[in-house]
């Protein structure tokens, strides 16, 4: 029997309203148990329907007058205020009664103990008692209905974060009130518009569409690394397809989470100028960010970019002892000089940061904008500083004992996956006793020995729009076999200028191409030619193609 008959049948039966209760007995009649035996199937959300469609039903037809429709009205209203009652001492008891499984944390595991009360919400749900912090339970309501997939608004059931369980509307409703009556948090527009919604998704999704992509705009900071990395990715294409003279390309080496930091205060402008509801406003943040991204691109040129250096090592314990042992070298301002995250030892290259210029300084002048402002960072500028640096006893002593072995563990490592992808033990045996040699080689040259490369020709050699070869390194008298094998041996014979490994290890002697090449000529081709070997860019018939339209080239040139 529902507890609601009872308390009416309690209350039909008092000797005060035994006088006028034969009025209204069609009307107590339907809430008489056993009448209807439909009423037996009835859940309780539709036995709520049910008692209010009585009535509304009895309390608009003509048949009744004034006065009955007040007494039903009465004694409605009076079994009702008593249910509510018991509903809210049975709430009152539960809470008293039940006690936390364990002691309670908040979604961080900290002690919700040290936390203020004004603060802390109980929530009953299967009979266990759970101790929530409001500003956990505030960023679940807000997560789960502001959920979307592609940018189409789709709210989920607000969850318990334990069980996973969705909250029942009794505990949405102490959480909401609990809200509102508290002074020091504000109530989140979403759960207000789902409260009027009555806490049901469908409406709620219906009539907040508007509403819902806002605040996923408003709140794309919140994204998770893989859907900022794509939304990134989405909006570099686009633009690069409207500036094709003036792209941004990034590598695939770059670090993902450093791109998110450079470019998360892009992807509001982005998410604004394509999913807002207006047209004038979509072709407004359009143009603005259009505006900051060529912006961003003539200000950083080479941001993303990799760069092949030949002394790649050298370079990596400049930068440590830079800006981790926070050495002094000296660096002109306008000189790129990358972090150590930033070179890839494995891969002889490093990746071009965003640099951000400003003109702060201990001696501010406000009216005079520095001449330094919107300067373009220099890249092949780097590579003679480089050359031309050595070790004071001080830095040698902190490569050795703290830098050394990290530098032999990357290139060991990336040694390793060359050779798995490889799948040949024996070349995997030489390669390995070729990384050792080189390593042990440049330790001895560069370190202990504190050698400074110096050669003044440089060879500006861009292969592609995406990288930048460095070849300053190279000197005169090094040939691209000696460097594979052995970069700190600095006296090799000329006659290894004339002939080049292909990638299929066949000997193509310069010589016989009739062509009479001076050194520059020679490096550059060494240099193309390694730089296609080294990358796998083409197979057998290719780079033999490439060799014939590079000699035909320089051929012309001469």
């Amino acid at each position: 029997m529902y507890l609601f008959e009872k308390i009416f049948e309690y209350e039909c039966n008092k000797p005060i309203k035994s006088d006028w209760i034969d009025n209204i007995f069609i009307f107590t009649s339907k809430f008489k148990p056993g009448l209807c035996k439909k009423k037996k199937q009835y859940t309780w959300k539709k036995y709520l329907k049910y008692k209010y469609f009585i009535l509304k039903n009895f309390l608009n037809t003509n048949n009744f007058d004034t006065v009955k429709k007040e007494q039903l009205l009465d004694i409605f209203s009076t079994t009702q205020n008593k249910l509510l009652a018991l509903y809210k001492f049975k709430n009152i008891c539960l809470f008293k009664t039940k006690k936390c499984l364990g002691d309670q944390m908040d979604l961080n595991f900290n002690p919700l103990s040290e936390m203020s009360s004004r603060y802390k919400i109980d929530i009953i749900q299967d009979n266990i008692r759970q101790q929530f912090s409001i500003f956990d339970l505030t960023r679940i309501i807000n997560t789960s209905l502001s959920y979307e997939y592609n940018f189409f608004p789709d709210p989920t059931k607000i969850k318990n974060p334990w069980n996973n369980k969705p909250f029942s509307i009794a505990n949405l409703y102490n959480i909401y009130f609990f809200i509102k009556n508290s002074s020091n948090i504000n109530m989140s527009i979403l759960f207000s518009r789902f409260y009027d919604s009555n806490f049901c998704l469908k409406h709620f999704e219906l009539y907040n569409q508007f509403i819902i992509k806002n605040y996923i705009i408003e709140n794309c900071h919140l994204f998770d690394e893989n859907k900022k990395s794509i939304y990134i990715q989405v909006m570099l294409d686009y633009y690069n397809s409207k500036y094709k003279t003036l792209t941004i390309n990034i590598d695939t080496r770059f670090p993902v989470k450093r791109l998110i930091e450079v470019m998360d205060k892009y992807i509001k402008l982005y998410l604004l100028s394509i999913y807002s509801y207006e047209d004038d406003l979509r072709i407004k943040y359009k143009s603005i960010l259009m505006k900051r991204l060529r912006t961003f691109n003539k200000e950083n040129p080479y941001f993303g970019r990799r760069i092949v250096s030949l002394s790649v090592k050298k370079l990596y314990y400049m930068s440590r002892l830079y800006y981790e042992e926070k050495n002094i070298i000296f660096l002109p301002d306008d000189i790129y000089f990358p972090k150590p995250d930033m070179i890839l030892l494995d891969e002889q290259c490093y990746l071009v940061d965003y640099t951000e210029n400003n003109n702060y300084s201990i001696f501010p002048i406000f009216d005079t904008i520095s001449q330094y402002d919107n300067r373009e960072q220099k890249i092949i500028e780097l590579s003679p500083i480089i050359k031309k640096y050595t070790f004071n006893e001080t830095q040698l002593d902190i490569i050795k004992n703290k830098y050394y072995s990290i530098v032999c563990e990357k290139i060991k490592a990336g040694n390793n996956r060359s050779n798995m992808l490889t799948n040949d033990s024996n070349s995997d045996h030489d390669e390995d006793q070729d990384s050792d040699t080189y390593t042990d080689d440049l330790i001895d040259n560069e370190v202990t020995n504190n050698v400074a490369v110096d050669n003044d020709q440089i060879l500006d050699q861009s292969f592609d729009t995406e990288d930048t070869y460095d070849s300053d390194e190279m000197d005169d008298n090094i040939s691209i076999n000696s460097f594979e094998h052995n970069t700190a041996d600095l006296n090799i014979n000329d006659s290894n200028h004339d002939q080049i490994v292909d990638s299929s290890q066949n000997i193509v002697d310069i010589n016989t191409t009739g062509l009479n090449l001076n050194q520059q000529a020679r490096h550059t081709l060494i240099l193309r030619l390694d730089y296609f070997q080294r990358n796998d860019l083409m197979n057998e018939e290719d780079y033999q193609h490439i060799i014939r339209s590079i000699l035909q080239l320089v051929d012309d040139d001469r």
